[in-house]
């Protein structure tokens, strides 16, 4: 190929490409030219272009650009034969301009062209023969524009398009035989227009069509047939559109469907018989419409669903026999309908069902045998309904189950055996429920339990032993209950919990031995509670102790050896007590202490030595408390703090000698006017 370029040619492109006073200036292109290059990719997106000029790509000929972006920019015209230069052009990005029309000839010297976008303009119409000689495209974006109607034959030459975006434009009616050339249509959006209706024979031709969105739009009903010709089709979006009723047949010659979307608004029954034809269907997504009820047989056929969201609708019951049929389900989803009660053998047939989640409805209770034959379910979410009790035996089959969610607002009482049979649960979630107490064994047979969350109830008490079953614990949350007393021998049998949350109830004692029994436990919470009291030796056993959270009590001392036992405690939180003295020895055996929060209480000086111990301390923070003196000595021992927050006291002087032996690099907040004396 000749790619000398003429003295001509390049003033040309001096005038614009090389003209640093140029909007069209690029020194990319610039030194292009100069070198004869074969290939290129030309940008000029992102500069607030209103125009291009017709000798724009002039002399670029020779030069196989293949790709040229002119988006973002805001062009609301182009010459007739910009792009006539560019017969190499494979991408062609005009997207994001303000774009009203364009010349019918525009791309006709384009034979190459294999992606052409065109979205997010503001084109009205399009001449029929717009993509005239296109025949090599591959994908054609027209979204985001105000197309209100397609010219019958617009997309005739388009032989090899495989994706086509139409979507968030002002279709009202789609022509028979709009598509029938696009022999290799794979894609096809048309979400997001005012699509009122289907004429009979509008997809015709598209039988490579895979994927198929026409969500978001005015659909009031699918005639029966519309989809023939769609053999191989996978995916079909309709959700968001305002179907009240499905025809019998409407779904014809959809034998390989897998995804059907007829979520949002409008549904308000499913007759028998209406999903015919969908034998390869796996997942039905019929969420947030209107159904009060479903007759016995709609889901006829769907042998091998495996995913059914029948969420946010206005359910009141379930007929028996109406999942007959779903032998393959796996996932089934009813939460937020308005399910009063579960009729016995409701589910019986959903021998594969892995996931249920019933939250969110008014059930009052749950019969012995419901979940019977549900034997491989491994989740099942009952959250925020009205259950004030649950029968023995309600759990029955639930073998495999791992996840409960019994959590929000009924529950009272848990009898004993409730949850016999869950020999497989691993996480039971029962938090912002009423309960007063727990019954002693209630939790027994839960012996593969890993997490328990019992917060935001009633609890006054834990009485000895009644965790004593649950060797695999690692989580046990008991936040915002109304806990005053913990018996000794309470957290038995917990010997691997690494993280316990008591925080927000109305402990005022902690006795020396009730934390025995938990050799794991990595994270302690005992924040807003009104502790006065430690006993000393009431964290030996806690040797793995990593963080301790103290913080919004009444502790008022900290006596000598109080936290014996904490050898690997990292992060200790007193924050916000009422602290106003430490015994001597009070941070002894905390080897591993890094960072230390004692601001907010009532601290008015601090003895010599105090700190002594603690050689790893980090971080040290006595902010807002009532310092009046530091004495000389009273840092001992911090060689390797970093910052130290003494801010917010009522200190007014300093010794020189006060921060002797801390570190060079020390960060330290003193936040009030304090004079150093010698």
């Amino acid at each position: 190929m000749d790619t000398n370029i003429s003295t001509s040619t390049i003033k040309i492109h001096n005038k614009y490409f090389c003209n640093k006073e140029s909007p069209y200036y690029d020194p990319k292109i610039c030194k292009l030219l100069t070198k004869n290059a074969e290939q290129y990719k030309i940008n000029i997106s992102r500069r607030a272009l209103t125009i291009l000029p017709r000798d724009l790509f002039h002399g670029l000929e020779d030069l196989q650009v293949e790709e040229l972006d002119i988006d973002d920019n805001n062009l609301t015209t182009l010459p007739k034969d910009i792009f006539n230069p560019l017969d190499d052009l494979r991408r062609l990005r005009i997207n994001s301009n303000e774009l009203k029309y364009l010349e019918s000839s525009i791309f006709y010297e384009l034979l190459q062209l294999k992606e052409l976008n065109l979205s997010n303009n503001k084109l009205i119409t399009l001449s029929k023969d717009i993509f005239n000689g296109l025949q090599d495209l591959r994908v054609l974006r027209l979204n985001s524009n105000q197309l209100s109607y397609l010219e019958p034959g617009i997309f005739d030459d388009l032989l090899s398009l495989e994706e086509l975006n139409i979507s968030y434009n002002n279709l009202k009616i789609l022509s028979k035989n709009i598509f029938s050339n696009l022999k290799k249509l794979r894609f096809l959006k048309l979400d997001a227009n005012k699509l009122q209706n289907l004429e009979s024979g509008c997809f015709n031709g598209s039988s490579q069509l895979y994927y198929l969105d026409m969500s978001n739009n005015s659909l009031t009903t699918l005639s029966k047939g519309v989809f023939n010709g769609l053999q191989i089709l996978y995916v079909l979006h309709l959700g968001s559109n305002k179907l009240n009723n499905l025809e019998a047949g409407c779904f014809n010659g959809l034998s390989r469907l897998k995804n059907l979307d007829l979520s949002n608004k409008s549904l308000t029954t499913l007759s028998t018989g209406v999903f015919n034809g969908l034998e390869s269907l796996q997942k039905l997504d019929l969420h947030s419409n209107k159904l009060q009820n479903l007759e016995s047989g709609c889901f006829n056929g769907l042998s091998r669903l495996i995913d059914l969201d029948i969420s946010d609708n206005s359910l009141i019951n379930l007929s028996r026999g109406v999942f007959n049929g779903l032998e393959s389900l796996q996932k089934l989803d009813l939460h937020s309908n308005t399910l009063i009660s579960l009729e016995l053998g409701i589910f019986d047939n959903l021998l594969q069902l892995e996931e249920l989640d019933l939250s969110k409805n008014n059930l009052t209770t749950l019969s012995k045998n419901i979940f019977r034959n549900l034997t491989q379910l491994c989740h099942l979410n009952l959250y925020s309904n009205k259950l004030t009790n649950l029968e023995s035996g309600c759990f029955n089959g639930l073998s495999r189950l791992k996840y409960l969610d019994l959590s929000n607002k009924s529950l009272t009482t848990l009898s004993t055996g409730v949850f016999n049979g869950l020999e497989s649960l691993q996480k039971l979630d029962l938090h912002s429920n009423t309960l007063i107490s727990l019954e002693l064994g209630i939790f027994d047979n839960l012996l593969q339990l890993e997490e328990l969350d019992l917060s935001k109830n009633n609890l006054t008490t834990l009485s000895k032993n009644i965790f004593r079953n649950l060797t695999q614990l690692r989580h046990l949350n008991l936040y915002s209950n109304k806990l005053t007393n913990l018996e000794s021998g309470c957290f038995n049998g917990l010997s691997r919990v690494e993280k316990l949350d008591m925080c927000n109830n109305c402990l005022i004692i902690l006795f020396k031995d009730i934390f025995n029994g938990l050799d794991n436990l990595q994270e302690l919470n005992l924040i807003s509670n009104i502790i006065s009291n430690l006993e000393l030796g009431v964290f030996c056993n806690l040797s793995k102790l990593n963080w301790l959270f103290i913080s919004k009590n009444n502790l008022t001392k900290l006596s000598t050896n109080i936290f014996n036992g904490l050898k690997n405690l990292f992060f200790l939180d007193l924050e916000s007590n009422k602290l106003c003295y430490f015994e001597p020895g009070c941070f002894n055996n905390l080897p591993k202490l890094r960072y230390l929060y004692i601001e907010r209480n009532k601290l008015t000086s601090l003895p010599k030595d105090i700190f002594d111990n603690l050689k790893e301390l980090d971080s040290l923070h006595l902010n807002s408390n009532e310092l009046q003196n530091l004495e000389s000595g009273c840092f001992n021992g911090l060689s390797q703090l970093e910052v130290l927050n003494i801010s917010k006291n009522k200190l007014t002087s300093l010794s020189e000698d006060v921060f002797n032996g801390l570190s060079e690099s020390l960060s330290l907040r003193l936040r009030s006017k304090i004079t150093h004396r010698s």
